[in-house]
């Protein structure tokens, strides 16, 4: 067995197709988030490619083997709260038998956790040190193959977590964790990333935009995914029509809804709303995609999909 970690440390009906019906739901958040705070990035990890935690488990890489499809799955594992549970579910059909594994909302320990117990090598880029939960939570990437690089990538985005008694806004950076990893002969890069859940339906699009810019550079073979926040069909098409232009197909698009649960803030809307995570490929065709259903794990799907090479 090869391990190797390594930390460096920190310094009704689909309603919502419209932007307009969109504001009308977020417009009550925006004013509780904004109104009279100060703002504080204190629990942001601002430094380039830190912290991060990196490791491998595989062993008998001499034994696999990957031809001209693979398998990845996406997954917002809710702040990391149920490994178990979702370990349980990796290490069951239709999942068990993934290539590449990307993940949001994560802690180092799960991240870890799951490497270990399914031989993969892996990597972790936190995003910020949350005030609530009281830990890491950013993007990782796991993989049955060796990553051979990796980054992280600050968006110049941000999410806001209003704490009112202390008049304090604060705003977290949103990150992307990037990877490459060697299949079939080929490089391919993977990223995952995590939106802003409340902002509005232009600055989504702007974010989308950011990570396909970001993401078209890397080369010939890339796959994108995770999780959009894109609420209605609006939402989601315009986050497609970004990756679109940037070269990207949109590989989920007729996945559905991607949510186990909705809070009850949520519960009016219909659940066609909730199409939050998807997958963006380059260069590759897709041979099959589906959501996995699940209770108590986290309060997202995970998308399984096959992508096979493009001739």
């Amino acid at each position: 067995m090869n391990i190797n970690k390594e930390k460096i440390g920190h310094k009704k009906r689909d309603c919502i197709t419209q932007p307009n019906l969109y504001f009308q739901f977020v417009i009550l958040i925006f004013i509780f988030s904004f109104c009279s705070c100060s703002t504080s990035y204190k629990y942001s990890y601002e430094l380039e490619n830190e912290p991060i935690f990196k490791g491998s488990y595989i062993e008998n890489l001499s034994a696999k083997h990957v031809g001209q499809s693979f398998k990845v799955v996406t997954f917002n594992i809710e702040f990391a709260q149920n490994i178990e549970g979702a370990q349980e579910m990796l290490m069951s059909r239709p999942l068990k038998d993934f290539d590449v594994l990307l993940l949001q909302e994560m802690d180092e320990s799960g991240v870890i956790s799951i490497a270990e117990a399914m031989k993969l090598s892996y990597i972790y880029y936190p995003a910020i040190n949350h005030p609530k939960h009281k830990k890491n939570v950013g993007n990782a990437i796991l993989s049955k193959w060796p990553i051979s690089k990796s980054e992280k990538f600050i968006t110049g985005f941000s999410s806001s977590f209003p704490v009112l008694f202390e008049g304090t806004n604060y705003k977290f950076n949103k990150t992307a964790t990037v990877a490459e990893i060697l299949l079939n002969g080929q490089l391919v890069s993977f990223v995952t990333t995590h939106a802003p859940a409340v902002n509005t339906s232009a600055t989504k699009k702007d974010f989308a935009n950011s990570i396909a810019s970001f993401a078209q550079e890397l080369g010939q073979y890339v796959v994108v995914t995770g999780d959009f926040n894109t609420f209605g069909t609006y939402e989601a098409k315009q986050t497609a029509n970004s990756f679109r232009d940037h070269g990207f197909d949109w590989a989920s698009h007729h996945v559905g809804s991607t949510v186990s649960s909705v809070k009850s803030v949520l519960s009016v809307l219909p659940k066609t709303a909730f199409q939050l995570d998807h997958i963006f490929i380059k260069g590759f065709d897709l041979k099959y995609i589906s959501t996995v259903q699940q209770n108590g794990v986290s309060d997202h799907l995970p998308i399984v999909a096959e992508i096979i090479f493009r001739d």
